[in-house]
């Protein structure tokens, strides 16, 4: 009995697939074919038969002729429909026996009676035509062969009493030429046979790379659905898949269900350990953290990576608003152990931003941008964690007004570049300037870097930013010389990774040049610790082209991070930046300060310590052979205009000793 699915319908076989369809269809026509061929063999053999058997009725006596009649039409009868059943494909069972041996009883009568009344040896022919129709007759081979065989013999032993020895050879040679030519015709059709089992076997096999393409094809749409649904690094749910399962959430809370929260996290300085142990120990670091957090999450809740350092945690069925907080404080403890990576311990920490479900939210976008906002809030106070809340809304649209502002900035010249001198300490005279961009908004006034170039950094424009600076200040310089005419100082530009690794970053520092007038040797190029480390192979050829340029590279803020002595071996920078926290006087940073001297001396490197802002550490600096400082106790950074004036000797260079410390 066939069982009930559950959608009602009975459960039988399963429907022939496309494959299956072409094999019987194949099979069919072949069929057919042959029924047709066999058909109409059939009624010209049966039709042939007949004529000639009623041919011979003139040789009979009349009162043999019924007899020959009845013989031949029963010979006939049999001969078609005993061919027919074989073109219906009827297997050879007790009818084919029958039809068989009434066709050669058919035959034997019918010679017989030839025999007894008239035989001439030419009636041989007819004889061979007869058993070359036996051929066509239902049966196996060795049924046929045993039948003739006797039949034969028969034949003989008539022919040999009734005609003697010399006929019966003459009648014996058309039939076993025609028991020769019946084995071949059913040679022949058992060949057929194979072939159609071929056919059919290629048809199934056909069938069977039909049905493994089909396989095949289902796998591969399995296995993309998976991949556009899933982070291909850490196998989380991405964007879009979390994103699907937030607004179910959202829903069922909006009907009635329990409260959830979302939790965006973003890992902090995980730049850093990109850029300094590379991606490849990045990607480690990322994985290690999904596995902490699917370990950590209770079983219902979701966890996805939105890309970069971001995941998200939906966290489900809460007895109130307040638990996502205790859930967030909790997840904190994933970060207290460092991840151990290979020959890395490497410390992290993370941000996050909550954002509980209201009846206010009617989307998932809108959770996903409020638990996005609460986690840039919770990172710029450089809190664990802050539950969103409006006046965040109010900041996140103020900081999009800020970027709108800032391309504004750059097509309407709100720009300005502040220069800061750096000081060869052997006799405190100026040896350049560090150009550091400000921004003079029309209605806030002049904004500190501080402020905007984050978001600069954020958003890409920061790569303009510094295109921008380059060229003015090399225009600046270049027309200070030519008035000046005394030395030849630099000016140092600050390059972001992002620019230092722009196709066209060596062709803006040629221009910035050629269109100045400045000499290559009065440029340097300051590049941050991240800028080598994110494509090494690249910033290695960049840098030789620049010293090839004839301009000075020097690495910025040595010291903090992951530095490695390593790469300043395989760098070939002119010149080390020290971090201001090495000028501070102690006897740490002595035996540091001291050792990274003369480090710089074995590579042929200048130093330039920063942040110098009272005598003490002036005379620290100093005392360990430091080239040249930098820092408010000689200037700060001042207008073009002023960095002119002191350059001309307009301006003391460092305020009164009364102010120095």
């Amino acid at each position: 009995m066939a069982r009930l699915r559950p959608d009602g319908g009975a459960k039988g076989p399963p429907p022939p697939s496309v494959g299956t369809h072409a094999g019987t269809a194949l099979a069919s026509s072949l069929r057919r074919a042959e029924r047709e061929r066999l058909d109409r063999l059939t009624r010209i053999v049966a039709l042939a038969y007949v004529l000639v058997a009623a041919s011979h009725l003139v040789l009979l006596p009349p009162a043999g002729r019924p007899v020959m009649i009845a013989v031949a039409l029963g010979c006939a009868v049999a001969l078609y429909g005993g061919v027919r059943w074989l073109a219906a494909g009827t297997p050879a069972d007790a009818r084919d026996r029958w039809v068989v041996t009434l066709l050669y009883a058919s035959i034997v009568g019918h010679s017989v009676v030839r025999l007894h009344y008239a035989h001439e040896p030419g009636d041989h022919m007819f004889v061979g035509v007869l058993i070359v129709a036996l051929a066509l007759i239902p049966g196996t081979l060795v049924t046929h062969v045993l039948a003739l065989g006797g039949y034969m013999a028969g034949w003989a032993v008539i022919m040999v009493l009734h005609a003697g020895p010399q006929v019966a050879a003459t009648y014996l040679g058309p039939l076993i030429l025609g028991l020769g030519l019946s084995i071949t015709i059913r040679y022949l059709e058992r060949a057929r046979g194979r072939r159609l089992v071929e056919l059919q076997l290629q048809s199934a096999r056909r069938h069977a790379r039909l049905v493994e393409s089909e396989a095949e094809r289902r796998s591969a749409l399995a296995s993309l659905e998976h991949e556009t649904r899933h982070d291909s690094l850490t196998g989380m749910p991405n964007r879009a898949s979390f994103t699907e399962q937030l607004e179910r959430a959202v829903a069922g809370a909006r009907k009635g269900e329990r409260p959830f929260a979302l939790l965006h996290l973003d890992l902090n300085r995980f730049k850093l350990v990109n850029d300094s142990l590379g991606h490849d120990v990045g990607d480690r670091l990322l994985q290690a953290v999904s596995e902490r957090l699917l370990r950590f999450v209770r079983p219902g809740d979701s966890v996805a990576r939105f890309g970069g350092d971001e995941f998200a945690v939906l966290l489900l069925n809460l007895r109130s608003p307040g638990d996502a907080l205790l859930v967030a404080e909790r997840l904190h403890t994933v970060f207290e152990e460092p991840f151990v990576l290979g020959d890395y311990e490497v410390p992290l920490s993370a941000s996050i931003g909550i954002a509980p479900f209201s009846r206010d939210y009617t989307d998932a976008n809108a959770l996903l941008r409020d638990g996005e906002i609460a986690m840039h809030e919770a990172k710029e106070t450089e809190q664990p964690l802050r539950v969103f809340d409006g006046e965040m809304h109010a900041k996140a649209v103020t900081r999009l007004h800020t970027e709108l502002d800032l391309r504004r900035a750059l097509r309407e010249d709100q720009l300005e570049v502040h220069y800061q001198p750096l000081i060869t300490l052997a006799d405190e005279g100026i040896a350049g300037f560090e150009a550091l961009v400000r921004w003079r908004h029309p209605d806030r006034g002049l904004i500190a870097p501080g402020h905007f170039l984050p978001l600069a950094e954020e958003t890409g424009l920061i790569v303009e930013f510094d295109r921008w600076v380059a060229k003015q200040a090399c225009q600046d310089l270049a027309g200070w010389c030519r008035r000046h005419r005394r030395g030849a100082p630099f000016v140092s530009v600050n390059v972001s990774a992002r620019h230092f690794a722009e196709a066209d970053f060596l062709e803006l520092v040629h221009d910035a040049l050629q269109d100045s007038g400045l000499a290559p040797g009065q440029l340097w190029i300051e590049i941050i610790e991240s800028a080598v480390m994110n494509q090494p192979a690249l910033a290695e050829a960049r840098i030789g082209r620049l010293r090839d340029l004839g301009v000075t590279v020097a690495v910025d803020d040595f010291g903090v991070g992951y530095s490695s002595l390593g790469y300043l071996q395989r760098f070939a920078f002119n010149v080390m930046k020290l971090d201001r926290s090495f000028v501070t006087p102690s006897k740490r940073n002595l035996h540091l300060l001291d050792a990274l001297v003369r480090v710089a001396e074995g590579l042929d490197m200048k130093v330039v310590a920063e942040g110098i802002e009272h005598s003490g550490q002036l005379d620290h600096i100093r005392r360990l052979g430091v080239d040249y400082g930098q820092g408010y106790l000689f200037a700060k950074p001042m207008p073009a205009a002023e960095a002119q004036e002191l350059l001309e000797g307009d301006l003391s260079l460092r305020p009164p000793p009364s102010m120095r410390h």
